[in-house]
């Protein structure tokens, strides 16, 4: 009775920490390894997520990732977890929306640490190499409670996993596809009991001159994109060190260059337009076992570098910034382990330079955070998270998140979750000048309020056919959004929108397994109303209570997958509804579902593994654009040649997808 307790008096003092005065430090970002196996060869992830309840969390292993090496992580979220994707073309800016919320609405992790771009707050995901990643998660809904600013929308996790005691790896993979892109990658992995050693590279080229149906312009004429060219190279360095028993050390750098042409919009004649990006990214982290739990500190140094050139008009701009993040955390399963409760303090340091700021900005911040789970009984849990954050001079929001599970109902599970968020404004948003456009240091934070309900199915025969559904409904309000709007005739940043976000996600998996031949299916839809509530005083009152600009309201994707021996087929099926471009919808992006196959061989097993894949997108021909008056490609092929060495071969194993 005493030690039931005692476990209440934990959850309320964290909860009493949610709900009380604003005078915490507050934030959090892990990529931390289970309590009881953090050592062992092969580390049991026991990441943040697990504060979630029951969540839509979908994650894509080494196995999933290995089979699209030369694949950009946006086509990965297209085909995969079924979230919108806003591109400008195979070489311009590529980013997401999750549930309605902008692409700054989004927390990017890099083996835990939260990369969004301090100057705009985005993530240009055609910078990130599928080829470098081990592990990608992604869940839909705010928790900024557990990955802090940003998080309003939803987390996409990019992760690198080190496993000790393998022997020696070592793989290269080469494509070529069309519009003369050819790309290739090489890896070597050293792996011991005590070690593990790990280089990545990778390089890339591609004219992207595709035809295209211009819908822009009088008689839809059929052109071919120009100034779309796009060279690519980077590699990745990892190691990981197990000292004694109780201690592992892990290091991870990256580094990435970009040169991309960027192409003329369809009424445009012509672009001249090119930029460059760099991204370099080093963190180190130790971990030490504790008898119920462990100690995880970690640093990060990031640095970005982006020079945009417009010879045409002969204008140059120049941007840098760069990022410390360092953070200690100590995480216990009290109770014979029934309970988690994670502690931890993060410090932030940020600075920028850029030819549109007077200034140098740079700022510190420092946060605090804490998670509980409380086990009531076997099969129902408590989760709680609180997070508060002190940047420079004022106390962000505090925010919280709450949530139950239950898994009483046989083969069905139930949760319930709410949560608050927020996102501190860019450096943009604060000091930019130029380009008839100002930034308003006197902003504030903007917020949010997140309710969920859900329910997940799983159904096993027999371990021959398994069967999941994953459904949930969401209603979602964000407030203090900010807004550039003129003023005098100079752009700038005010607090004015507030929006409203509802919605259904429902996705349905089922596995069939007979001797050699293997069928999985996968089939997703998510329903998404996000509405402007609230205007500026110099809109018209025709945009309220209208869906968003670039927001379908009906999205879809259609996997088939059927495997018979070393040989594989895939059919999916992406729809995407229609998309309005103009705030009172007197314009909108056409509906547009496209389909693409993929045929592989592939020999597992052994000490030379190998692959070859073909892949052939947007098989039905389909004119579309994600975004307005940017030109996406007809049909389109790729060819991916892949074999790996491995010492300590592991033996085929059948049954499995």
């Amino acid at each position: 009775m005493i030690k039931l307790m005692f476990r209440y008096s934990i959850f309320l003092l964290v909860l009493v920490m949610a709900l009380g005065p604003a005078d915490l430090q507050a934030q959090q970002q892990e990529d931390s390894v289970s309590m009881k196996y953090m050592l062992e060869p092969v580390d049991i992830s026991c990441g943040r997520f697990i504060y979630l309840p029951a969540a839509d969390i979908q994650t894509f292993d080494s196995k999933i990732l290995s089979e699209h090496p030369s694949e950009q992580l946006s086509t990965l979220l297209s085909d995969y977890a079924n979230v919108n994707i806003r591109s400008y073309g195979y070489s311009g800016l590529t980013n997401v929306s999750l549930r309605g919320a902008g692409s700054n609405h989004t927390a990017v992790l890099w083996n835990g640490f939260n990369i969004q771009d301090p100057m705009n707050g985005g993530v240009n995901f055609i910078l990130f190499p599928l080829y470098f990643v081990d592990e990608v998660q992604v869940q839909k809904g705010g928790s900024s409670a557990l990955f802090g600013s940003g998080a309003m929308g939803g987390v996409i996790s990019l992760n690198n996993k080190l496993s000790f005691d393998k022997g020696i790896n070592a793989g290269l993979y080469a494509s070529y596809g069309s519009f003369e892109n050819y790309k290739g990658g090489l890896s070597l992995n050293l792996s011991g009991r005590k070690a593990v050693f790990q280089i990545k590279t990778f390089a890339g080229s591609g004219k992207n001159d595709f035809p295209f149906v211009n819908t822009e312009q009088f008689g839809r004429p059929e052109m071919r994109q120009q100034n779309a060219a796009i060279k690519q190279w980077g590699f990745s360095q990892e190691n990981a060190f197990l000292i004694g028993k109780r201690q592992k050390l892990s290091t991870h750098l990256w580094y990435v260059k970009a040169n991309r042409e960027l192409p003329p919009n369809m009424a445009q004649v012509s672009s001249e337009k090119s930029q460059l990006d760099e991204s370099l990214r080093a963190s180190a982290e130790w971990q030490y076992r504790l008898t119920t739990g462990s100690v995880n500190v970690r640093s990060g140094l990031f640095f970005n570098k982006l020079r945009y050139s417009d010879t045409e008009n002969d204008f140059m701009a120049l941007h840098r910034n760069m990022q410390s993040i360092s953070e200690a955390e100590l995480k216990l399963q009290p109770f014979d382990r029934r309970d988690h409760l994670n502690l931890g303090l993060n410090f932030s340091y940020e600075k920028a330079q850029s030819d549109q700021y007077i200034v140098v900005p740079e700022r510190t911040r420092t946060a605090l955070f804490a998670s509980y789970i409380l086990r009531l009984i076997p099969k129902i849990s408590l989760k709680l998270s609180a997070r508060d954050e002190y940047v420079d001079e004022h106390f962000t929001p505090l925010v919280y998140s709450l949530g139950a599970e239950t898994d009483f109902f046989g083969p069905f599970s139930f949760f319930a979750k709410y949560s608050t968020n927020y996102r501190i404004p860019t450096f943009n948003d604060l000091y930019w000048r130029g380009g008839m456009a100002k930034g308003n240091p006197d902003l504030s934070d903007e917020s949010s309020w997140n309710s969920e309900l859900g329910m997940n199915f799983a159904w096993d025969k027999k371990s021959k056919r398994v069967l999941t559904v994953h459904s949930s409904a969401f209603y979602s309000r964000f407030t203090n959004l900010i807004q550039w709007l003129p003023e005098m005739g100079i752009w700038t940043p005010v607090n004015r929108k507030e929006v409203l976000s509802r919605g259904v996600e429902s996705r349905l998996v089922y596995n069939w397994f007979h001797r050699d031949w293997l069928f999985k299916s996968v089939v997703s839809y998510s329903w998404v109303h996000t509405t402007l509530e609230k205007k500026a005083s110099n809109e018209p009152d025709e945009v309220l209570h209208k869906q968003l600009i670039l927001t379908p309201e009906h999205q879809g994707n259609i996997q088939l997958k059927l495997r018979y021996k070393v040989w594989s087929f895939v059919y999916s099926q992406n729809i995407v509804g229609k998309q309005y471009v103009t705030s009172d919808h007197t314009d909108s992006l056409s509906a547009y579902t496209l389909g693409n196959i993929a045929l592989a061989y592939e020999k597992t097993g052994g000490a030379f593994p190998w692959s070859i894949r073909f892949r052939w997108n947007n098989i039905w021909n389909t004119v579309y654009q994600t975004m307005p008056g940017y030109a996406m490609p007809l049909q389109n092929y790729e060819l991916i040649v892949s074999i790996k060495f491995s010492s300590k071969p592991i033996k085929e194993k059948k049954g499995k997808i």
